[in-house]
């Protein structure tokens, strides 16, 4: 089982950094620039110092999601596509999203409205998987990854498909919960009735809300 022991210290200091690698800090009273705060695990010794790290990070009530305030996310898109074969036209589409934040993976479902040369208009429903280089949390102004999507789109004929990619999400304003994300992909997609597969690249630009 697990020690707790209690401990009064000033509010800005770096739990993270703790000298008696405690596993988990958890604030159980304050007064002024004073906590009480508890410790699951070794118990800091009288006089230990805490290094002060960067005060603006976030402490959030819940510390076992790793994201901080990012825990879930809505995002609108507008993507401009070329299929890669001489006389292919241009296509737009556009995309909403719903998924949720684990740190370092991203997932979740949406729709997609397409329209291309002397096709109707499509709609569509997808499944995404976005890999980030690091965690996504409330720190982050920058997070650069990959992205995995599949689709289905009615056509007129139906299309399957999937595209792989790179993206960044921008926070102009750290505090703000949302981002410009803005993608370059590749696509392949296979239409019912039809021989081969159709590839294309496209630009995708939009704006991704967490909450």
């Amino acid at each position: 089982m697990k020690s707790r022991s209690f401990v009064v210290l000033p509010l800005l200091v770096a739990f993270s950094s703790l000298s008696v690698q405690a596993t988990q800090v958890k604030v159980m009273r304050k007064k002024g620039k004073y906590a009480i705060v508890s410790f699951e695990g070794p118990s800091p010794e009288p006089g230990t110092v805490f290094n002060v790290q960067d005060p603006s990070q976030d402490f959030s009530e819940n510390p076992s999601t790793p994201s901080g305030g990012r825990s879930n996310l809505f995002d609108f898109s507008t993507a401009l596509a070329k299929p890669l074969i001489e006389d292919g036209g241009f296509s737009f589409s556009t995309s909403a999203r719903y998924g949720w934040n684990l740190g370092q993976i991203e997932v979740g479902p949406g729709l997609s409205f397409s329209k291309s040369t002397g096709v109707p208009v499509g709609f569509g429903l997808l499944g995404f998987l976005d890999f980030n280089f690091f965690e996504n949390t409330v720190k982050e102004s920058f997070v650069p990854g990959l992205s995995l999507t599949a689709d289905f789109t009615r056509l007129g004929a139906n299309s399957f498909g999937g595209s792989f990619g790179v993206f960044g999400k921008f926070w102009f304003l750290r505090a703000s919960q949302s981002a410009l994300r803005v993608d370059a992909k590749f696509s392949l997609s296979k239409v019912s009735g039809l021989d081969g597969m159709s590839k294309a690249i496209s630009l995708a630009a939009g704006i991704e809300t967490y909450f």
